[in-house]
């Protein structure tokens, strides 16, 4: 079995990942929903009191505040600007690689946005692809979503599915490795090697 091979079944298993992470992300939300609306109701009317005896104690109640807001760096930058250094690989040939990645976070698990890529000789080929970034824990995100490859004068229907893990940087950059696996109709099948470089704003 070959590299390229076995990187391909690596990605149909990361694609098998989405579908489950989503499953299970659905039932937790809601389960989170219900526990948020009985945190927002607030304990019964004795033990309120007890919790302002305590605040009056020197217990800060902004400091829960703190604590439930650390780690929410998308709902202050849900927009998020990417430039993408990459390598494009397939069986035969290997193309240096460029590109911009836009996404807006829609919530917690979910963003929006489009990635366009081109990949230099000998490939000569742009992507454009609208994906989704699914944030199933962490930094760790897996992307995946439809587009078309422009190459030869033709144009190609192309899917992207890969993984990356963000690390967020003083000033509001980020850094995220990247790997994903571009399935290109009537083309080869690259896999993609990103270092990206990011902006949340």
């Amino acid at each position: 079995m070959t590299i390229h091979r076995l990187s391909q079944y690596i990605a149909w298993v990361l694609l098998g990942a989405v579908f489950t992470a989503c499953t299970a992300t659905t039932a937790w939300t809601e389960v989170g929903r219900k526990g948020l609306q009985q945190f927002a109701a607030g304990p019964p009317p004795g033990e309120r009191l007890a919790f302002r005896q305590g605040s009056d104690s020197g217990v800060s109640k902004e400091s829960g505040q703190d604590v439930e807001e650390s780690g929410e760096f998308w709902r202050d930058h849900p927009h998020h600007l990417s430039l993408l250094v990459a390598g494009s690989s397939t069986t035969d040939e290997d193309a240096f690689t460029l590109g911009i990645d836009y996404e807006y976070r829609v919530s917690g698990f979910l963003g929006l946005g489009t990635v366009v890529e081109y990949a230099f000789t000998p490939f000569d080929e742009t992507t454009l692809l609208a994906v989704a970034d699914l944030h199933v824990w962490r930094g760790f995100a897996v992307q995946t979503g439809p587009g078309v490859a422009f190459a030869e004068g033709e144009e190609f229907f192309a899917y992207r599915v890969g993984g990356l893990y963000e690390f967020e940087l003083e000033g509001d950059f980020t850094v995220s490795p990247q790997i994903h696996y571009d399935y290109v109709s009537g083309l080869g099948d690259p896999l993609v090697y990103v270092i990206a470089f990011g902006y949340g704003f």
